[in-house]
């Protein structure tokens, strides 16, 4: 995170295969793609960077480059199995805050939360993202995702359920 995130602000999100290494495991061959995505503001600044990395056992069958990496988007697609994450509890705002460094007590402070006005804690806006990356990712495929127009409208609270649905694919 380089700074807080809005609610109403509209991020694009670009995805790229960023790395690839080879090295052999104790039960043969492994294979480590990371992929890097930015989150960027209207402004054109970068607000998240993220890395992940998969690793592939028994290697890749073939060298992938970065444009070889990036899957088009069907064509005519308009409807996909949606994917649902919840109720969301406390426990997943831990271990998101765990996992992205974002220990802000508006998220992970009851106490804190309500003292500053807030009924309760609540998920950061890139938990949103993240879960609606992760769907998408399933849809299209690693390296699929290329661009996403995010912009948050609610908060995301304890017990809610998020909904990822594709209704439209623009090409």
């Amino acid at each position: 995170y380089r700074r807080p995130i809005v609610i109403g602000e509209r991020l694009k999100a670009f995805s790229y295969l960023s790395g690839q290494a080879e090295r052999v495991g104790r039960n043969g061959p492994l294979s480590f793609v990371t992929y890097t995505t930015r989150f960027i503001d209207e402004a054109g600044s970068v607000v998240v960077a993220t890395d992940y990395t998969v690793v592939v056992m028994n290697g890749l069958p073939d060298a992938v480059t970065p444009q070889e990496s990036l899957v088009p988007v069907p064509s005519g697609v308009t409807e996909y199995t949606p994917v649902a994450y919840g109720p969301l509890d406390r426990v997943n705002l831990a271990r998101y805050a765990g996992a992205s460094g974002d220990f802000h007590k508006l998220h992970v402070d009851e106490g804190y939360a309500k003292a500053h006005d807030q009924p309760s804690v609540f998920a950061p806006g890139m938990f949103s993202a993240g879960a609606l990356t992760s769907a998408l990712s399933r849809w299209f495929g690693p390296g699929g995702l290329r661009l996403l127009d995010l912009r948050l409208t609610a908060r995301v609270w304890p017990g809610d359920r998020l909904h990822c649905i594709v209704e439209e694919v623009l090409e």
